[in-house]
């Protein structure tokens, strides 16, 4: 099974875009496709964020939906530094894909993409993401993701 880091912008994009790429992560996620992890910093940074006034009329309980990721999350890493890891940037997606060993960062943060690999972990946009689900489905196919592939190919 897959295990994905999914950053909070992810998470916000796809409970209020359902019909996004990111929501449809969301999505196959609550369908149990991929094991999705995380640590206490990225969850605490999910529901500052769900908390802003400008989500408040989108999301009314954060609390209550940071909670409910929090507790379908499949690995919590609560103890964690912060520090950056090994071959990343000082993000708490990254601090968590590090420390989780995690196969991907799903994410849309430009730094991120930028270092295109995190310790194990491939960093990419939620569609490169949903390719990697899909041929993950269909065992006679394969997907490679290059570890190189710059997110700025997929605006080409």
């Amino acid at each position: 099974m897959i295990w994905a880091v999914v950053d909070t912008a992810v998470w916000v994009q796809g409970f209020g875009r359902p019909a996004s790429p990111a929501g449809i992560v969301v999505n196959r996620f609550l369908e149990g496709d991929f094991l999705a992890v995380a640590s206490g910093p990225l969850l605490e940074e999910l529901y500052e964020v769900l908390r802003l006034p400008r989500f408040a009329s989108i999301f009314p309980d954060a609390a209550g939906l940071a909670g409910l990721v929090a507790l379908s999350i499949g690995h919590v890493v609560a103890d964690l530094k912060r520090e950056a890891p090994v071959d990343g940037p000082a993000n708490p997606a990254a601090q968590a894909a590090s420390a989780t060993q995690a196969d991907f960062i799903v994410t849309g943060d430009e730094v991120l993409l930028d270092v295109a690999i995190v310790d194990t972990a491939n960093v990419v946009i939620a569609d490169h993401f949903l390719e990697v689900l899909e041929a993950e489905s269909k065992p006679w196919t394969q997907l490679v993701v290059p570890a190189n592939r710059s997110h700025a190919d997929s605006k080409a």
